[in-house]
């Protein structure tokens, strides 16, 4: 288990160094430069290691046999098997390529909507892949294939929200139909496209997030039980007896995962004033983080929210790059590597659970919750 730390500790290393090379190159100016080999290289190093991946977490053999059996790449919109999943598995079929190649070739796309995503914002994407592995973002998108691909999707089509680039709408648009030939749920936050250009005083904003919280809280067991369990597909989330028989507390872990989470709404007035147009990417998290806690309870309505919670990719990435920019007092920088220390001591906290898992289990898809360990 120590090897297998070590090893996703060296690809994080590597591939965010490359990165870091490809910010410095890009900030050069230099005309006669016409590829990025730092984030070309980066690119690779991750695609490699995701793509010669053998665990999809929980959705293994459900995505096995969807490749293998005829019967099972038949288009329904009840079975959620969208268009763009199915189109690829035939082709890949098509062609003759085995399970692995799916594996590989799903990780290219996604891999490839996440720095694409920080085109905009290309001097945090080393920040932004650090906190992909060692937070949550990584051990999500293993799992949730489809939905990873959807949600990489959707950081592109933010990027148009607070944007004025013409037809920005349009290419909001464009983005979200993307992430819907693989997962339909990205239909639903069609609304954040205006939900996002909220331009809110710190306290109002946070009272608002507090209200959506309350709000989510007690509502938890009527909205849940009286809607989602309707679909019964989703059945199992409302009634399954092993969610319930885990020992639940909000202890240490707990805790400190929350005040990391937290942590970047102190730089909300600084990014209102500098940086309006990122604004969106604090407005959507926090209200993501809002809803997840009031429901942190319930699968289903958690994973719907990692569209939002995966704005941290932008949040935290630029809370960090804000305490680390050069000629920062060395305040700041200390308070920059002690936030992304405690990053990696709760990654390490949190590894033996996830490799015995694979995100099997609710303790590793609640994330924000202290389940009681298990002894290897």
């Amino acid at each position: 288990m120590d090897e297998v730390l070590v090893l996703h500790f060296v690809i994080i290393i590597v591939a965010c160094c490359f990165a870091q090379l490809g910010v410095r190159t890009g900030r050069t100016g230099n005309a006669r430069i016409r590829v990025n080999y730092g984030i070309i290289i980066s690119f690779v190093i991750l695609l490699v290691f995701l793509g010669l991946r053998e665990s999809l977490g929980k959705d293994l053999v459900n995505y096995e046999k969807i490749y293998s059996s005829p019967l099972q790449q038949e288009f329904s919109f009840g079975e959620s098997r969208e268009i763009g999943f199915l189109f690829l598995i035939k082709v890949l079929n098509f062609l003759d390529f085995d399970f692995q190649s799916f594996v590989f070739v799903t990780s290219f796309i996604m891999l490839l909507l996440l720095y694409t995503s920080y085109r905009k914002f290309f001097y945090i994407l080393p920040f932004g892949l650090l906190v992909y592995f060692v937070d949550w973002g990584y051990p999500v998108t293993i799992n949730t294939v489809r939905q990873g691909i959807a949600l990489m999707a959707f950081l592109n089509a933010s990027l148009y929200i607070n944007s004025n680039e013409r037809f920005a709408f349009l290419k909001f648009l464009s983005f979200v139909i993307i992430g819907c030939l693989f997962h339909y749920s990205i239909l639903a936050f069609i609304p954040c496209y205006f939900i996002g250009r909220l331009k809110l005083k710190m306290i109002y904003f946070l009272f608002l997030c507090l209200i959506i919280f309350i709000i989510s809280f007690f509502l938890i067991s009527n909205i849940f039980e009286d809607t989602l369990s309707v679909v019964e597909k989703y059945e199992k989330y409302v009634n399954d007896p092993s969610r319930f028989e885990e020992e639940h507390t909000f202890g240490f872990g707990a805790t400190l995962v929350l005040l990391l989470r937290l942590s970047p709404i102190l730089i909300y007035n600084h990014i209102k004033r500098n940086f309006p147009s990122f604004l969106s990417f604090f407005v959507l998290y926090f209200i993501g983080l809002s809803i997840y806690y009031g429901f942190f309870y319930l699968l289903l309505v958690t994973r719907f929210t990692f569209y939002l919670q995966f704005f941290e990719l932008f949040t935290i990435a630029f809370f960090l790059h804000f305490l680390l920019k050069k000629r920062r007092p060395i305040w700041f920088k200390l308070c920059g590597v002690t936030y992304i220390s405690l990053l990696v001591f709760v990654y390490v906290y949190k590894f033996r659970d996830f490799l015995l898992d694979q995100v099997t289990s609710s303790h590793f898809s609640l994330m924000f919750i202290d389940f009681s360990m298990r002894d290897l």
